[in-house]
């Protein structure tokens, strides 16, 4: 009898076990769907290192989208094709062309109104290639030449004693922790003993957390610093950029600080900044000096009893 029982319940519910199929297909179909939405992984990221090493001209740009990323594109792809130097840019106005290297359709925001000369889809990424209609290229950039016998620095105190900045290389300091000033470079002007009183190449975060390179001038409180970079080429503009470590300045209530210029003594004006202004362009109209090298002189003066850590990028063209 009781086997009897068990052989009609077998039976009743094979019956319903073709309804399983179409299941294990929308199983099987919302797998498919979740793994090609799926934003790519490391290893997908560098099986694309070859044929964006075969696309990339010398100077070209690359540039990931979404912006969020591009940690996990660069650690792929590595120094060769992503420099420290492209990635906390100054701007994009000096890259003739940009490779964007968009996953899942994403367009990167800076470079978005670029004409597309190129694409070509690699399963979740599209490779497009796109020209600058706004290309600048600087003639000198300073910032660049930060050292001996290009840069001289020197520092002011209140009481008006001027005292050289000695360049060499120095035991960098920590930049662990989010409170943390940015990371020191070996090599630098200091300028006291004071760790953070120096001038070297660092890099910061803008306004809107983009990285960006740039030279640190941090003068003393109440001081000057006074830097003259010799033998620069001139065109019909200089201009740059100052900034603040966003993340640390972001507060209201801090006291703006000054950075003046000069070409062989002859002012050319000043820029005021505000560090919760974040990342900030400035510049001064030189063609009465263009097609000819200049001294270019800048002075930064510090805030009475706070010690603030303005950096700034400046080049020619």
């Amino acid at each position: 009898m009781k086997d009897s029982i068990s052989l009609r319940t077998l039976t009743t519910r094979a019956k319903y076990l073709w309804l399983a199929l179409p299941l294990f297909g929308l199983v099987e179909l919302g797998a498919s769907v979740y793994f090609s939405k799926r934003f790519p992984q490391l290893d997908e990221w560098r099986a694309l290192q070859p044929e964006l090493a075969r696309l990339k001209q010398e100077k070209d740009l690359i540039v990931i989208a979404p912006e969020w990323a591009e940690p996990v594109a660069r650690t792929a792809f590595g120094d060769a094709l992503m420099p420290i130097a492209d990635v906390a840019r100054a701007d994009e106005a000096s890259y003739r062309r940009a490779i964007e290297v968009a996953a899942l359709g994403n367009v990167h925001p800076l470079i978005a109104n670029w004409p597309v000369s190129a694409e070509k889809r690699l399963g979740k990424f599209t490779l497009r290639t796109r020209t600058n209609p706004a290309f600048r290229p600087p003639l000198f950039v300073l910032t660049e030449h930060a050292e001996p016998p290009t840069l001289s620095v020197f520092e002011r105190s209140a009481s008006g004693e001027s005292t050289p900045c000695r360049y060499g290389t120095r035991p960098p300091s920590s930049a662990s922790g989010l409170l943390a000033p940015p990371a020191f470079p070996r090599q630098r002007f200091s300028c006291s003993q004071v760790e953070a009183d120096f001038v070297g190449t660092t890099i910061i975060d803008d306004q809107n957390y983009r990285p960006r390179r740039c030279l640190w001038a941090n003068p003393a409180p109440g001081g000057l610093l006074s830097l003259s970079f010799a033998e620069v080429p001139l065109g019909e503009q200089l201009y740059g950029y100052v900034g603040f470590s966003f993340f640390r300045f972001r507060d209201h209530g801090w006291p703006a600080v000054s950075i003046s210029f000069a070409i062989d003594g002859v002012a050319l004006g000043s820029h005021s900044h505000l560090p919760e202004s974040g990342w900030q362009r400035f510049e001064f109209a030189t063609p009465q000096f263009r097609a000819s090298a200049h001294e270019v002189q800048m002075e930064i003066s510090g805030v009475e009893s706070r010690e603030l850590e303005l950096c700034f990028y400046a080049a020619t063209r």
